[in-house]
């Protein structure tokens, strides 16, 4: 069992294996390509990547709205670690929707980006808003029209558990 805010991505695996060595080098011919998935998006059979290279399934997701103390820690590099008996994968040093917003006002955040909205409606995702009108939803795919990013907003966008388009 993992206890942990909304927002805290895991790892989510794909269902088929890859036939190609992964551009980035990050997965090897064979292995499973995923994506980061808020912990409040995850499914009963999601499967997720665990620290000896197996994966485990999600057994069930309950919610318990209640103050809680969380501790943000700061990983070197990817900002990825192993959590919980499980040794789950999951990212962190990630900004919540409303702290990258206060960056974006602050103009903490890199020029372009104009707001990140959370979901109003089942199967929508969190998403990021440019000034050119175009939004990227958290797993890489345009939500509305499509944009070059620049280095800075790729980075400050991965920095929080953004996917980058392909």
């Amino acid at each position: 069992m993992v206890e942990t805010t909304p927002e805290h991505p895991f790892y989510v695996l794909a269902s088929a294996p890859l036939a190609l060595s992964f551009a980035e080098g990050w997965l090897a011919v064979g292995e499973t390509v995923g994506r980061w998935v808020p912990a409040g998006e995850l499914a009963i059979g999601d499967a997720i990547r665990q620290a000896d290279g197996t994966t485990g399934t999600v057994q069930a997701v309950e919610v318990v709205a209640q103050p809680q103390v969380m501790y943000n820690l700061t990983v070197a590099q990817a900002h990825t670690f192993f959590v919980g008996d499980g040794q789950w994968l999951v990212h962190n040093a990630c900004l919540t929707p409303n702290q990258m917003n206060r960056a974006i006002q602050r103009g903490q955040a890199p020029r372009g980006i104009e707001r990140v909205d959370t979901p109003k409606i089942p199967g929508e995702q969190l998403h990021v808003h440019f000034s050119d009108d175009s939004a990227l939803n958290i797993d890489g795919t345009w939500k509305h029209g499509q944009t070059t990013l620049t280095s800075p907003q790729r980075e400050w966008l991965t920095d929080n558990g953004w996917t980058l388009p392909k």
